[in-house]
């Protein structure tokens, strides 16, 4: 569907403007409030695209649920990711932190957490993330792979 600015309306592939009819804020299920913005078509009846565009029954017009505050996000995080920190930030978490979790994930065969509650799960992760550095460092004391400039050692 492509939005028109001007007329404040979607355009389905058909051609048929589907107007905006209303707008509403509701609780969704993360716990937090969600602007929608509801738009109908006049009527797809006798649409020949209605099989690709519109999963409602029959007699009913083709309606687009639009969340107004993924939009406002959408517009705002290229501008994010394409600054020198959000440039930085991309970077160091492909270094950093997702073979970790392809680490515990497949290595470790670690699926789901258990135990319940928000206390006990940060207390199992803060486990797992101690294993995980526990590991690579005895991996690279026996490499003998300590001369880094946080264990270099101090010739006298």
């Amino acid at each position: 569907m492509q939005y028109d600015v001007q007329a404040g309306c979607y355009i389905c592939t058909a051609g048929r403007k589907l107007k905006f009819r209303r707008e509403c804020t509701q609780l969704g299920k993360q716990g937090r409030f969600q602007t929608m913005a509801y738009y109908r078509c006049e009527s797809c009846v006798d649409c020949t695209h209605r099989e690709s565009c519109c999963k409602a029954k029959e007699s009913k017009p083709k309606e687009l649920r639009v969340s107004i505050d993924l939009l406002r996000l959408s517009k705002q995080s290229p501008k994010n990711i394409m600054t020198e920190r959000g440039i930085q930030l991309r970077l160091n978490r492909s270094i950093q932190v997702e073979g970790a979790f392809g680490v515990l994930k497949n290595d470790r065969k670690f699926k789901r957490f258990l135990t319940r509650g928000r206390t006990n799960i940060s207390t199992e992760l803060y486990l797992l993330c101690l294993s995980y550095n526990l590991n690579k460092l005895w991996a690279k004391c026996n490499a003998d792979r300590l001369q880094t400039h946080l264990f270099a050692l101090k010739k006298e």
